[in-house]
Parts: C-alpha cells; sequence; structure tokens
C-alpha cells in the first residue's frame, strides 16, 4: 500500500511507523484519518493492499476470502516483488 501510493499514485497517504513485529502503516494527514488525506478508491493503493483493510464502502470482497489472489500464494510470489523479478530476466 505504502509503495503503490507513492510510486504508483504519485502520493504520499501512507507511512510505516515504527520498526520490527512494532512497525504499523500510519496515515498522511492531520486527523489521521484516511477520509482526510488525499487518498481515492481509483488509486492504485486501494487496489492492492493485500490484507483487504482498505475495501470499498458498501461491497465487500467481489472474490470471497480464500480465493483471492493473495489467500493461494504468498504476496513475494504474486506481487510487485514476483512482477520485479520476471522483468529482470526477460
Amino acid at each position: 500500500c505504502v509503495r503503490a501510493s507513492r510510486d504508483v499514485d504519485g502520493k504520499d497517504v501512507f507511512a510505516l511507523s515504527g520498526r520490527g513485529l512494532g512497525a504499523h502503516i500510519t496515515i498522511n494527514a492531520p486527523s489521521g484519518r484516511l477520509g482526510d488525506s488525499a487518498f481515492s478508491t481509483d488509486d492504485k493503493a486501494a487496489h492492492v493492499c493485500p490484507v483487504g483493510a482498505i475495501l470499498p464502502k458498501h461491497r465487500g470482497y467481489e472474490i470471497p476470502i480464500g480465493e483471492r489472489l493473495y489467500d493461494q500464494q504468498p504476496i513475494s510470489q504474486v506481487g510487485d516483488a514476483a512482477a520485479h523479478e520476471e522483468k529482470g530476466h526477460e
């Protein structure tokens, strides 16, 4: 979510705070609330969050839990890391 917002959307909506097991995502808004940030449901970050923490209101999951891409394989195999490695081998 953090990288998609920064690198793809060109926004600074999310940041990581803390280190190690204590690390957590923070929202870059005076209130700390996502609704008060520059975030949009059209942003790439809204569509890549693997834990389902960001969902459009009143829609829930279009693909049921257990059948989603990240439920089947780790994000390191199907996400940005895998796509990056494939490009490096072409």
